[in-house]
């Protein structure tokens, strides 16, 4: 078995939004319908949403989009 990722628990896609001129770390778990995220990848979405990342679920290309249209612009970024 061949196991890739950050650490355990870390959203199968990866990558940054530009918000402001400023990278925003982004992380999204690919699900099917009505599955659920396990509990170490809900931890990891809301370890990124807490540091003002941009995280979620989404089921199809269209709900990832939806994550990053409607992700609140995170204030107090370095």
């Amino acid at each position: 078995m061949v196991k890739f990722g950050l650490a355990p628990g870390s959203p199968d896609l990866v990558g940054w939004a530009t918000v402001d001129g400023k990278a925003v770390f982004v992380g999204i778990e690919i699900k099917l319908p009505g599955e659920k995220p396990r509990a170490d990848q809900q931890h990891f979405i809301d370890v990124i949403r807490a540091a003002g990342g941009i995280a979620g679920v989404a089921t199809s290309v269209e709900e990832a989009l939806a994550l990053l249209e409607n992700a609140p612009v995170p204030t107090g970024a370095v």
